[in-house]
């Protein structure tokens, strides 16, 4: 019998159903995911490549939400841009998004190469030039940040190629030769400059992928619109009549219970914000008392009037002025500061 006919024989049953028994446990059992490596058991360059990948997310989920703003805010009523407004923009994307790349430890030289090859986009797309409109705003520093994208992509193999470099030199056994002198106290051999500059450089990256970690996880195109969205409303003025601008606030009414009763973004493009800002909700509702800009808050009366009016900055700062028609604001704010205020579905604006 040839090999190839042997082949074709039927398997005996207890090979059979061993066989069958493995394929159905094979099916049965659900592929398991695997761990992802931490950082620490990572060679450098693999280290080097997470800084790059993960910063470069970060810029994609900036232009998104940017862009996103750009248009839930499109219509000529809501494209005034004030000036402040612009600054604290570009100053939270140089501070929160750029800053643990572009201010990290010294010690590595690699990640500096890097951050110089970065500086001249960084400066630009960290620059707030005053636009009149929030189009005009949008385009100039969006165009900036996708040159700082399109440099960091540039610069990627580059640096993973020096820090590799950086790791093979420390793991590269010394040529032979006499023994190095100017041992340590007890006949210790001295640290190469290799593995000193080795240890020192992986130090670093360390501490920048550990930085850029935790700001890829608070960037999700949900959570930078809401950080937009806080600054335009702090930055929003509402007219008061008689020729009289406010601040532009978010008006929330309590039931007596305490319940929310319903919410309100007094402000230009209000209205535009509060429907985005439900749309990225997956609950469907939005924390509105977690915003970071001035809050109102009414706690109504049976009769449906307010009895306490407590005023808050973005800071959870009391800016209520004792006036009698306020109401114990203390109490309310004990309240509030302590238990704090369920999300609402019911949020309008202007």
């Amino acid at each position: 019998m040839g090999l190839l006919d042997a082949l074709k024989l039927p398997l005996p049953k207890t090979a059979a159903a061993a066989t069958g028994a493995a394929t159905a446990t094979a099916k049965a059992r659900p592929a398991e995911a695997l761990a992802p490596m931490p950082a620490t058991g990572m060679k450098a360059e693999d280290i080097a490549a997470a800084i790059m990948d993960r910063q470069i997310a970060i810029l994609v989920g900036w232009q998104t939400a940017l862009d996103v703003f750009d248009k839930t805010m499109s219509s000529s009523a809501d494209a005034e841009a004030k000036p402040q407004f612009q600054a604290v923009v570009v100053k939270y994307f140089a501070d929160k998004l750029m800053g643990a790349m572009i201010k990290h430890a010294p010690g590595a030289s690699e990640l500096d190469a890097v951050v110089k090859a970065l500086e001249g986009d960084y400066k630009r797309a960290s620059a707030a030039k005053a636009s009149a409109t929030l189009r005009d705003f949008v385009v100039q520093h969006a165009k900036a940040i996708g040159q700082l994208h399109q440099t960091t992509l540039k610069e990627r193999q580059g640096f993973i190629s020096a820090v590799r470099a950086r790791r093979e030199a420390a793991e590269t056994p010394p040529a032979a030769g006499p023994g190095p002198k100017g041992g340590g106290k007890g006949g210790a051999v001295k640290p190469r400059q290799e593995d000193v500059a080795y240890r020192a450089m992986r130090s670093v990256l360390l501490d920048t992928l550990d930085g850029v970690d935790k700001i890829l996880g608070a960037s999700t195109e949900e959570a930078l619109f809401r950080v937009l969205s806080e600054e335009w409303i702090a930055n929003a003025t509402v007219y008061a009549g008689m020729g009289i601008s406010v601040k532009g606030v978010v008006v929330i009414r309590l039931n007596p219970d305490y319940s929310v009763k319903n919410a309100h973004i007094q402000g230009s493009g209000g209205q535009k914000l509060a429907e985005q800002l439900l749309k990225d909700s997956e609950s469907g509702a939005v924390d509105v008392f977690g915003l970071k800009a001035q809050r109102r808050i009414l706690l109504l009366a049976d009769n449906g009037w307010p009895s306490v009016i407590l005023t808050l900055d973005e800071n959870n700062a009391d800016l209520s002025t004792g006036s009698y028609a306020e109401g114990d604001t203390s109490s309310l704010r004990k309240y509030v500061m302590s238990k704090g205020l369920p999300p609402t579905t019911k949020l309008t604006g202007d």
